[in-house]
C-alpha cells in the first residue's frame, strides 16, 4: 500500500486505522493543512484530488475586488453566508440562496 498520495505536484499522507477500517490523510497547501478521508483507498485518493482541484480552481480565480470589504460588509444578511464546515465563511452567489 502506498504511504503517500501524489497529484498535481502535491504530496499527501495516507493513514489507515485497522480498528475502524478507515483511511485519513492530510496535505499542506500554502502553509495550511487540509485533511481528507475515505472508506477505501480509492475514496481517499478521490477526496485528496478534490481538495487539490478546489484549491487550484480557487487560485485561478485570483484576487477579487470583494477582498477589500470586511465580512460584515459582504454578509449583511446572515442568509447570504455560511460556514463551510472547515472554518471558512462562504458568501453565496446571487440566486444560490
Amino acid at each position: 500500500m502506498e504511504k503517500e498520495l501524489h497529484y498535481e505536484g502535491y504530496t499527501g499522507t495516507v493513514n489507515y486505522d485497522e480498528k475502524c477500517d478507515y483511511y485519513t490523510g492530510e496535505v499542506e497547501i500554502d502553509g495550511k493543512f487540509y485533511t481528507y478521508e475515505g472508506d477505501t483507498f480509492e475514496e481517499l485518493q478521490e477526496d485528496f484530488e478534490d481538495i487539490i482541484d478546489s484549491m487550484l480552481m480557487f487560485d485561478e480565480l485570483g484576487d477579487d475586488e470583494d477582498d477589500e470589504y470586511s465580512f460584515e460588509e459582504k454578509c449583511e444578511n446572515e442568509d447570504d453566508c455560511a460556514d463551510d464546515g472547515k472554518g471558512n465563511i462562504v458568501k453565496f452567489p446571487e440566486g444560490d440562496r
